[in-house]
């Protein structure tokens, strides 16, 4: 079975991939995320302060990792995320900036002094979403994580608690829209993870607490690694 775990901003994701592959015994696949890339790519910049041709090369080094992951692995999978998150992440931000934690009027100015290249950017998001869509049926399930956590303040996500609920309102909207199998998990991670495993239908190989210390401390060594390179 190849499993997305799916979901917007600060919703557990990475943590209850990596656990659900300890609990199930399914490899786990991980494309680096943005912020991940960033600092290889543009070193020194933040998130906020790239334009909209720096995201896209962002979100298209991150596809190509994801195609990548996804091709090494014809068998089993969990993914973290699939190839609707950037797309869920960057198209709402053709409306509202790069960097929707701005003020609006900032965003608007910022538009109109590069129309051409905020023209683009549009035309991009929407080639780039049909190009989503067309992939999405290689997943057997989606499990959706929805908002149900506060917002990470990290420092790495330029983002609001109205642009993370429009993100997940548009990976809602391309479940039914597609009718893609989707299975939505609530609760703690424990409860999400508990409730998951039952759906499957399978054993937990581990204690689910215990799959959970694990996968927060890799997300930690990773997060730890980010803000080194940064």
């Amino acid at each position: 079975m190849k499993i997305a775990v799916s979901g917007s901003y600060s919703t557990g994701k990475t943590t209850s991939t990596i656990a659900l592959s300890l609990l199930t015994g399914i490899e786990m696949i991980h494309a680096r995320t943005m912020r991940e890339i960033l600092p290889v790519v543009f070193p020194g910049k933040r998130l906020e302060e790239c334009n909209p041709g720096e995201i896209v090369e962002l979100i298209f080094t991150r596809l190509q990792e994801r195609i990548e992951e996804e091709t090494k692995h014809s068998g089993e999978y969990v993914s973290d995320g699939s190839f609707m998150q950037e797309w869920a992440y960057c198209a709402p931000r053709v409306k509202y900036g790069m960097n929707p934690s701005e003020r609006q009027i900032v965003a608007l100015w910022k538009k109109h002094t590069a129309p051409a290249q905020w023209k683009t950017f549009r035309e991009t998001m929407e080639v780039y979403g049909v190009m989503v869509r067309q992939r999405l049926n290689q997943y057997d399930l989606f499990i959706h994580l929805p908002i149900e956590f506060p917002l990470t303040a990290d420092g790495h996500r330029p983002v609001n608690e109205r642009f993370r609920s429009m993100c997940d309102r548009l990976l809602r909207n391309t479940y039914m829209e597609l009718a893609l199998p989707v299975y939505e998990v609530k609760g703690s991670i424990q409860e999400r993870l508990e409730s998951a495993i039952r759906y499957l239908q399978l054993s937990p190989k581990m204690d689910v607490r215990e799959a959970i210390v694990i996968s927060k401390q890799i997300v930690k060594e990773r997060f730890n690694s980010i803000k080194l390179e940064t």
